[in-house]
């Protein structure tokens, strides 16, 4: 569903919004999505990417970290500096394009030019958000 409007409701201790009022490109449906959820359910996939394969410790051997610093990505997000390896560490199971879904085609054109229909819907997702952001 192509978005066309979004504002944040509600601000939680983090500063990050507790959920969103998504208005749809028709501007005849809203609903609330939980930002948050959104978020863990995705650091769940991320986990059970590491779990899939070998654990914490297998994949942060992998990418010449420690196991510690690999959690604290966890919690945080995966550095762009280590996408590439992390992708390759968890045996392609979580992709780039699944972790920065709104900046992928930007930060790495080798990756638009494998996947154009993502790419295409990526660079307009973040034409829009700036767009929205200039004109609020």
């Amino acid at each position: 569903m192509a978005l066309a409007h979004s504002s944040a409701r509600s601000i939680g201790r983090s500063g990050m919004p507790q959920s969103k009022q998504v208005v749809s490109s028709l501007g005849t449906r809203c609903v609330d999505i939980d930002v948050h959820k959104m978020f863990n359910d995705f650091m769940a996939s991320v986990s059970q990417a590491i779990k899939g394969s070998g654990g914490p410790a297998v994949v942060a051997a992998r990418l010449g970290v420690s196991t510690q610093r690999l959690c604290n990505w966890l919690a945080r997000g995966v550095p762009v500096s280590q996408a590439a390896a992390f992708e390759a560490a968890v045996d392609h199971r979580i992709r780039r394009i699944d972790l920065f879904p709104g900046e992928w085609a930007l930060i790495w054109p080798e990756l638009a030019q494998q996947y154009p229909e993502e790419a295409a819907e990526c660079l307009a997702r973040r034409a829009r958000k700036e767009s929205a952001d200039a004109h609020p």
